[in-house]
């Protein structure tokens, strides 16, 4: 007798299934960074390393590139779908 049924196992991901909702690159950044959304209509915000927020966009399909040359150098945040990455610049 097994606790889980099979289809209760369908629902599980495969462990080798990525759960990412978004990709960003280059990594480290120098004066673009691209992100790739899965979803349409997105918000995207990037955050500095103390938390200020630099900027935020919302994202009508599912590629948009931020132009970080004016950033300065250091650990920032992107968050997008309740999903959160980190970068260098």
């Amino acid at each position: 007798m097994s606790l889980i049924s099979e289809a209760d196992m369908a629902l599980v991901p495969a462990l080798d299934q990525k759960l990412e909702s978004f990709k960003i690159y280059p990594n480290p950044a120098d004066t673009k960074l691209h992100i790739s959304l899965s979803t349409e209509n997105t918000t995207v915000a990037i955050y500095n390393s103390v938390g200020v927020k630099m900027e935020e966009v919302v994202v009508p399909g599912t590629q948009h590139t931020f132009d970080v040359s004016r950033y300065t150098k250091g650990l920032y945040i992107v968050k997008a779908n309740n999903s959160v990455m980190k970068f260098v610049k």
